[in-house]
């Protein structure tokens, strides 16, 4: 307990400004390959931590550019897990799970409501990616809507970590801004609900 107590007091002596804008002037030097790439990994390990990565894009790119980054980046690697799952998936899994009739009836109301679900599921930061992109894969979506619904739902979810990772020092001073920056996601959320909605029942026959 000693030693691993020494090893972070030794550790935190090396975390300084001068450290970090450092550290910050090295990672920005891999463009954004390191910008997208980074986050894309998390779709495939969902334990990573996605709102750090996020921070960092926003902080080595700026909000702009770390925010684009790190959409493209969350968004490809969702996407990607999706069609691996969806073409090179273990059917005699599948088929195990189609058998449950419970379950087969449930796959089909998500495919029967289209994106809206899977838009609203992504919109939560902390919304296990791999568990959802699994999910539709089993639904039967068409590839379409699935897009779609990442793209929608991920353009809000990164907008919304961006915000927590540019502010984070000003949020954590000021609670009634961060209730604020809260409140109005959850509305921007539901109006893209609504307006999702009304495109689905407006271009596809449920």
């Amino acid at each position: 307990m000693d030693a691993l107590t020494g090893f972070i007091r030794e550790a935190m002596t090396y975390i300084s400004e001068e450290n970090l804008v450092a550290a910050i002037e090295y990672l920005r030097g891999f463009g954004f390959i390191l910008g997208i790439g980074l986050v894309s990994v998390e779709a495939f390990l969902p334990f990573l931590p996605l709102v750090l990565f996020v921070t960092v894009n926003v902080f080595v790119f700026g909000f702009v550019l770390g925010y684009i980054y790190s959409w493209v980046g969350t968004s490809a690697g969702t996407i990607l897990v999706f069609l691996l799952l969806r073409n090179f998936g273990s059917h005699g899994l599948f088929n195990k799970i189609y058998a449950n009739d419970k379950t087969a009836d449930r796959l089909v109301k998500i495919r029967e409501r289209g994106f809206a679900p899977f838009f609203l599921l992504y919109c939560f930061p902390f919304t296990p990616s791999f568990l959802v992109s699994f999910i539709a894969a089993l639904s039967d979506l068409s590839t379409e809507r699935f897009v779609a619904a990442t793209l929608a739902g991920k353009l809000v979810m990164i907008f919304f970590l961006s915000i927590i990772g540019y502010n984070f020092k000003a949020m954590y001073d000021d609670p009634v801004r961060s209730i604020f920056l809260m409140t109005l996601m959850l509305f921007i959320g539901y109006v893209a609900k609504v307006m999702l909605e009304r495109y689905e029942k407006k271009h596809y026959k449920l």
